[in-house]
């Protein structure tokens, strides 16, 4: 089925009915054809929309060329646009971490000036194989193994969407090719220097001419069975935190004492959960660091123990207490 047939039978967009909605809108070939499907029922289910274009200011002109665009796209159909030209703070994780972290923090202070529920993004099927396999490849947990969600909350007012997240690469330029609809070409998406680069063009083609032609099909049941078990444990950690967490003006305290019959698997998820709800630095951590930690926490009572962890988080082992300690506010990780 096409993509347009499909919305149009199933009336997936109805659900975002009377809501504003942002559309992170890149000039690529996926957001370009969000931006033309959210358009195309926008008088059918009401829909509020405005765009939202980060220029990196990476690729000189071409960066240029795809603001001018989106600005042309936008006034074509009519939808407010905002653009902004990016200065990305630079860290020890990479260039496309930075962006990627300045680009969301724009688009969610963008949709809360706005007052739009939702921020939607042009992720596809093929971005959440690529998603797991890198994943699998950096060592991940059954979190990371789910890809991406297509709904999370950015904050208590704004929440992301990947309404795309069902069709491929090709179902997309498809709909694009029948539309007559033109769209932009990041030359950076075939350099060999990133990582997801290579990983796109070289190593999913190998596996699947070398070892598994279904290659696609088996990662994404792979990632719907590893959602459905998170799902499972995000209910047992809720149950636990209820039960060993306070938080306080200065930070989180965890009392293991009071679930002693708890996993230690559990615990280690729990950590996780407060990394990401307070929206501490996650992508430095590795499984180093989640151990040492998980360690510090299960201890048995001995000599105080402090160490700082990314992002400057001090975590203090006390007599029966677990304490976190950080800064009120961090760049989200995406």
């Amino acid at each position: 089925m096409q993509i347009e047939e499909y919305f149009s039978q199933n009336n997936p967009l109805s659900r975002w009915k009377d809501h504003s909605i942002l559309i992170a809108l890149s000039g690529g070939a996926d957001s370009t054809a969000l931006l033309r499907l959210f358009h195309h029922f926008q008088k059918e289910f009401d829909l509020k929309l405005f765009a939202a274009h980060a220029n990196h200011q990476l690729r000189g002109e071409e960066s240029d060329s795809d603001e001018n665009f989106v600005d042309e796209l936008c006034r074509k159909f009519n939808i407010p646009c905002v653009i902004k030209r990016l200065s990305i703070e630079r860290t020890s994780e990479g260039l496309e971490a930075d962006a990627r972290r300045a680009r969301y923090a724009f688009l969610e202070k963008t949709a809360e000036e706005l007052g739009c529920r939702y921020v939607a993004t042009a992720h596809h099927r093929n971005d959440q194989i690529e998603t797991i396999l890198y994943r699998i490849l950096r060592g991940t947990g059954i979190a990371g193994l789910a890809g991406m969600a297509r709904c999370r909350k950015l904050n208590e007012a704004v929440t992301l969407i990947r309404p795309l997240l069902s069709f491929s690469r090709d179902e997309i330029l498809s709909y694009l090719e029948r539309t007559g609809q033109e769209w932009r070409t990041d030359s950076t998406n075939f350099s060999e220097n990133m990582f997801r680069n290579r990983l796109r063009h070289q190593l999913i083609p190998f596996l699947k001419k070398e070892f598994s032609p279904n290659l696609e099909k088996s990662l994404e049941r792979l990632g719907n069975i590893a959602e459905s078990a998170q799902n499972f444990i995000n209910s047992q950690t809720e149950f636990l935190a209820q039960k060993a967490v306070v938080s306080t003006a200065a930070g989180i305290q965890i009392f293991p004492k009071n679930s002693p019959e708890t996993e230690k698997f559990l615990w280690s998820e729990l950590l996780r959960r407060i990394w990401q709800e307070n929206a501490l630095p996650q992508q430095s951590m590795g499984q180093k660091e989640w151990d040492l930690m998980t360690a510090m926490l299960l201890r048995e009572k001995g000599t105080p123990e402090i160490h700082i962890f990314p992002g400057n988080v001090e975590v203090h082992r006390e007599t029966d207490t677990l304490r976190i300690r950080f800064a009120k506010t961090f760049p989200k990780n995406p």
